[in-house]
């Protein structure tokens, strides 16, 4: 659906530029003022050319003004995968401890016993 609706748009789009193209083939000078150089060229091509520099420009002028949101953005992800690798860790402790509490209650392997199974678990990340 969202393709043909493209189309849809597209292609008057596209007969409106090529229309324009065909009707605006008179030569304009362009004179490059700090240098000694004249340019003659058809009429659309400068159109065209003043589009896609002031595209080009836009651009550039959004990518600098949403700087700031996309690093305030990657720092708030990096921080929820540190809180989710803490949270991570920190279950993974609990759950070691109840096992060592239940153990020691039952009568059952000490708790230094446990700490030798050989478990590795990562510590939590430092905070920023």
């Amino acid at each position: 659906m969202k393709k043909l609706i493209s189309w849809i748009v597209l292609i008057p789009i596209g007969v409106v530029v090529v229309v324009f193209a065909i009707f605006n083939r008179a030569p304009v000078s362009f004179d490059l003022w700090p240098f000694a150089y004249r340019i003659d060229v058809p009429l659309f091509i400068a159109v065209f050319a003043g589009v896609l520099i002031g595209f080009i420009l836009g651009v550039g002028v959004m990518m600098l003004a949403l700087g700031r949101a996309r690093r305030a953005r990657r720092a708030q992800m990096y921080r929820a995968e540190d809180a989710e690798r803490e949270a991570r860790y920190l279950k993974n402790e609990l759950d070691k401890a109840q096992n060592s509490a239940r153990q020691n209650a039952a009568g059952g392997v000490p708790a230094t016993a446990m700490a030798k199974t050989g478990e590795v678990v990562a510590p939590p990340p430092a905070a920023y």
